[in-house]
């Protein structure tokens, strides 16, 4: 007794032009040193890494002796696009 091989239709992805995928949100390119007014102060940035983003928040312009806050860089372009920031310096 022989035993038939039985063959399955082998589905094929659809082609790349028929799939749309939507580009990424591009953030904005932060370097240390600038002002973000927003909201009812501004956001001075000190160091910028991969994932995270050291900032201070300055109620005034030119105020001293503010602690230095971390926050991941996704949420902190998220806060400034949410409270329509500005870019001073």
């Amino acid at each position: 007794m022989t035993t038939r091989k039985t063959t399955t239709k082998k589905t094929t992805k659809p082609a790349a032009s028929a799939t749309t995928k939507t580009a990424p949100v591009a953030q904005p390119s932060f370097a240390p040193g600038q002002k973000w007014q927003y909201g009812i102060g501004y956001a001075e940035i000190v160091h910028v890494g991969k994932i995270l983003i050291d900032y201070r928040f300055h109620t005034a312009p030119n105020q001293k002796r503010v602690p230095i806050t971390t926050d991941i860089m996704a949420q902190f372009a998220q806060n400034l696009k949410k409270h329509k920031a500005k870019l001073i310096s």
